[in-house]
């Protein structure tokens, strides 16, 4: 984990295009074992009346996967680092309690993936980075068609729940989606889906002091695009970048305060190298 901090930089590297046939499914085989690095950059200001205060939260994660039968499977953490970044100084909270806590997934062939069940992770972790989430828009949702170059489709997810810390959220999301070549990755045959969305989330918490409510509104769009091997049915990486308004808004005390929020999200998840095919 040597790139952590450094700068959303991950290894996946495209090489020229080569020729092959798509497959429409992944694979996923009771005993496998995949393992995937993961880099996020979340980069937030928020305008208050006395002047911008901006934050940056950085995480670095190696999860593992094991798939079990009937489209189970389980996940954790098997190294993480997070940093949050802020005007009165970085904060570095101690990650030893989330490592190797499992998470109970179930995902169809087609990555259809949902959370079953999350660990419990430590407050001071939980404050500055949801961890619970991990695993909700992990893989990339194939449609029911063969994946031939120049195939579009579209998805729309809805998406509600909650946190440990007493934190409602909503999301919803349209997304498009292109095959637009193949290359090779890693020693792989892979396809290079490009990917285009818009998102609205809203989150409801526990405010700053007894009574009082924060209410997190944001929309934006989100680019990038993803790494599929049709021969192995297996997600070897994806890109993505988001652009995001909103505002923070305060109820519950003498007045109602708004804030305007801008958001910029930097995300990469690759396949480990050494993956069998």
């Amino acid at each position: 984990m040597q790139t952590f901090l450094g700068g959303l930089v991950l290894l996946i590297t495209i090489a020229p295009r080569v020729s092959g046939q798509a497959a429409t499914r992944y694979r996923f085989v009771a005993g496998d074992t995949l393992s995937y690095h993961a880099q996020n950059s979340d980069s937030s200001v928020l305008t208050t009346p006395d002047g911008p205060v901006p934050a940056v939260t950085l995480s670095e994660s190696t999860v593992r996967l094991v798939f079990g039968t009937r489209g189970s499977a389980t996940a954790a953490f098997t190294a993480l680092r997070v940093l949050l970044r802020t005007p009165k100084g970085d904060v570095t909270p101690p990650t030893t309690g989330a490592i190797n806590r499992p998470f109970s997934l179930t995902i169809s062939d087609r990555g259809l993936a949902q959370t079953a069940s999350a660990p419990m992770f430590p407050a001071e972790l939980t404050r500055v980075v949801d961890l619970a989430t991990e695993f909700d828009d992990f893989f990339l949702v194939l449609p029911g068609k063969p994946l031939v170059i120049g195939l579009t489709w579209a998805d729309t997810v809805n998406q509600t729940g909650s946190t440990s810390g007493n934190l409602k959220f909503t999301r919803h999301s349209t997304a498009g989606y292109t095959v637009a070549r193949d290359t090779t990755v890693q020693g792989r045959h892979c396809l290079i889906i490009t990917s285009e969305s818009s998102q609205t989330l809203e989150a409801v918490g526990p405010g700053p002091g007894p009574g009082r409510t924060v209410t997190n509104k944001q929309s934006g769009t989100e680019t990038g695009f993803f790494l599929f091997d049709p021969q192995a049915g297996r997600l070897v990486g994806r890109q993505r970048v988001g652009q995001y308004t909103g505002s923070l808004r305060v109820t519950g005390g003498p007045a109602v305060t708004e804030y305007p929020l801008t958001r910029t999200i930097l995300s990469g998840v690759e396949l480990s190298a050494n993956a069998s095919p």
